[in-house]
């Protein structure tokens, strides 16, 4: 069995997208129908907390270290016309989520039963949005072992400085062959002195390599 997987970055109009836009808050949504279950990350979280129980209620929320958890009262879906949902329906594509929302965007995870649905999901999306192709791949091996093993992100225990640190370090080319930017430039880029950028870094690095070894042992 063959799955196709394509990560999307799209512009479009959501009530959780426009949150994050001019703003240090990144959103990771699951949705539920009746509710919807929201992780947030970064600053300007009382804005947050703010707008959501104007637009679709809070049912609980729980603060732990640099991260915020909400479940809604209700389901954004049920305040708004469908986004994302209607297109990955025409074509018969899947939604892995969670969705993520930051800088004004969506970014979605996708999978399909062939290439064509996800090539055709893609030109539409783009007639209609500005899109970004952030990763694409083929599943062809153990489907479904790949699928259950990688739902939990390997990332899921960054904070946010080292998330930043290590995004920022593929970014700009500091894992490439030859490296394109040396730890002290992409610290400027990050506004951080170059011994706790790499601290940042060293700590993210660990974390992962620690959370692939954990996974293949």
């Amino acid at each position: 069995m063959t799955l196709y997987e394509a990560t999307f970055r799209v512009a479009h109009e959501s009530a959780y997208a426009e949150l994050t836009r001019g703003r240090g808050l990144r959103l990771d949504m699951w949705c539920n129908d009746h509710c919807d279950m929201i992780r947030a990350a970064g600053t300007d979280t009382d804005v947050l907390v703010d707008r959501l129980e104007s637009l679709v209620g809070i049912r609980d929320m729980y603060r732990g270290d640099d991260r915020l958890l909400l479940i809604t009262d209700d389901c954004l879906r049920s305040h708004q016309e469908p986004l994302i949902e209607t297109y990955l329906s025409e074509h018969g594509c899947l939604l892995w989520p969670p969705q993520r929302y930051e800088h004004g965007q969506l970014l979605v995870r996708v999978l399909a039963l062939t290439e064509t649905s996800l090539s055709e999901l893609y030109q539409q999306l783009v007639e209609e949005f500005p899109v970004t192709v952030e990763s694409k791949l083929h599943r062809t091996h153990d489907v479904l072992d790949d699928i259950v093993d990688h739902s939990h992100s390997v990332t899921a225990g960054l904070t946010d400085r080292q998330m930043e640190a290590l995004v920022a370090a593929h970014e700009h080319g500091f894992y490439e062959i030859p490296r394109e930017n040396t730890s002290e430039e992409v610290a400027e880029t990050l506004d951080l002195s170059r011994r706790t950028f790499e601290e940042h870094l060293r700590r993210a690095e660990g974390k992962v390599i620690g959370e692939i070894l954990e996974e293949r042992l």
